[in-house]
C-alpha cells in the first residue's frame, strides 16, 4: 500500500468498519487514485445467486472515498452513478480502481472501474465529490 504525505491510509481504512464488515481490502492509495478488492461470499449474493448490486456499489464507493481523500484536504461524495455490466458469483474476487478525472477548488470527479479476477469489467461508476475546506 502506498500513501501520500503523512496520511496513514491503512490506519484510517481499518477504522472504517463498513468496508471491514464486507471484507474489502485496501491494495493501494496514491494521489487521486485508489485500488481495493474483496472476495464475494455467500452473504453478498442476492436472491438470484449473483453478487448483490449494493455490495458492488459499496466496493466502488470505498475506492472513490479513498481516491478523493488522497490529498491533504477532506472530501465527501455528492453523487455516485453506477452501471452494472457483468454478473459475478460466490468465490469471485472483485477489484475496484478509482481514478481522479478532474479536481477543482471545490469538487472532484472520479471514475471507478470494477473488475473480476479475469479482468472483465463488472461495473463502471462515476462520482462527484465536494472538497471540504478543512485539512485532515
Amino acid at each position: 500500500m502506498e500513501r501520500k504525505g503523512n496520511i496513514d491510509f491503512g490506519g484510517k481504512f481499518l477504522k472504517d468498519l463498513y468496508p471491514q464488515f464486507l471484507g474489502i481490502k485496501l491494495l493501494k492509495v496514491e494521489n487521486g487514485r485508489a485500488e481495493v478488492e474483496m472476495e464475494v461470499k455467500k452473504e453478498h449474493l442476492n436472491l438470484f445467486g449473483i453478487t448483490h448490486g449494493g455490495v458492488i456499489f459499496s466496493l466502488a464507493d470505498t475506492a472513490l472515498g479513498l481516491a478523493s481523500n488522497s490529498s491533504e484536504i477532506s472530501s465527501v461524495a455528492l453523487n455516485v452513478h453506477i452501471n452494472f455490466i457483468r454478473a459475478t458469483r460466490e468465490g469471485e474476487v472483485l477489484r475496484a480502481e478509482a481514478v481522479e478525472v478532474k479536481r477543482t477548488r471545490k469538487t472532484g470527479i472520479y471514475s471507478v472501474k470494477i473488475f473480476d479476477s479475469q479482468n472483465n469489467l463488472v461495473a463502471l461508476a462515476t462520482g462527484t465529490c465536494y472538497i471540504l475546506s478543512d485539512k485532515k
